[in-house]
């Protein structure tokens, strides 16, 4: 007979899991676009990246605010009764910065590039198709006040970064955890399900 701990395994919602997976995939993707930009390319090459990383970060914000709305309307499995309190609540403190830098990140990005002098390089195309206009406040701006808001800007955005990425690897090494240490099947738990079960 299988132990309760182990069966049935309360999953998240299929909707939740590609969510989960798609969010996860495109950060990951832009932070190693946001280190290759900024570290390894020469700056000539910035005009190319900066599109893709920018309708990167837009779509991580459309699908952020999705899963928020799913979230709000679809309860989450509980939590495995195998934590510890201090584990639930590091759990759930990961998790809201997680949305919480997932909706900034997208936000201070959109507002570097509009606090950017007018350039038609750094036009914003969403995925080369949709034009984002630029906040026209930081944009109105005269040249001097408009540098000091960008630096800013661009300074929260880094910071955003590398909060994200230890975030991050707190989040997989608590996965590793429970899943290898524990013998919790927590990864199950954000898995489609097989048709056949």
């Amino acid at each position: 007979m299988t132990s309760p701990s182990k069966n049935p395994i309360d999953r998240y919602s299929r909707t939740a899991v590609i969510l989960h997976w798609w969010i996860a995939a495109f950060i990951v993707g832009n932070l190693a676009l946001g280190f290759v930009m900024i570290r390894i390319v020469p700056l000539a090459m910035r005009p190319i990246l900066m599109p893709v990383h920018a309708w990167i970060g837009l779509t991580v914000l459309l699908l952020t605010v999705a899963r928020i709305g799913w979230r709000l309307s679809h309860s989450a499995p509980p939590t495995p009764y195998s934590y510890k309190t201090w584990e639930r609540g590091l759990a759930r403190a990961v998790h809201a910065l997680f949305y919480i830098l997932m909706l900034a990140l997208p936000i201070t990005g959109y507002l570097i590039l509009s606090a950017n002098p007018p350039n038609p390089a750094w036009r914003l195309m969403f995925w080369g198709i949709i034009h984002v206009p630029y906040f026209e406040p930081l944009q109105a701006m005269e040249p001097v006040s408009q540098k000091i808001v960008h630096g800013r800007f661009v300074f929260v955005h880094l910071i955003g970064a590398f909060t994200i990425l230890i975030t991050l690897i707190l989040h997989i090494a608590g996965v590793v955890k429970h899943q290898l240490l524990d013998g919790d099947d927590i990864l199950a738990r954000m898995m489609l399900k097989k048709r056949a079960d």
